[in-house]
């Protein structure tokens, strides 16, 4: 299994993809995760972060305002 990256790594991976086309802000990763947080079950969202590793737990709880 892949380990989990930091926001850096993953902000990396973002804007290497298609890098002559990509037009990622640089918050896109968190505002990707707030999109999905604001548009899902609570219930069920937390149900499943007890499933995750916790480097993907502390992703998914981060603050979307830091």
């Amino acid at each position: 299994m892949r380990e989990f990256g930091t926001e850096s790594d993953m902000m990396a991976e973002v804007r290497a993809l298609r890098h002559n086309h990509n037009l990622s802000t640089d918050s896109a990763i968190r505002d990707v995760a707030e999109a999905v947080r604001r548009n899902i079950d609570p219930v069920a969202f937390n149900r499943a972060l007890l499933k995750l590793p916790q480097a993907a737990r502390d992703f998914w709880l981060m603050s979307v305002s830091a």
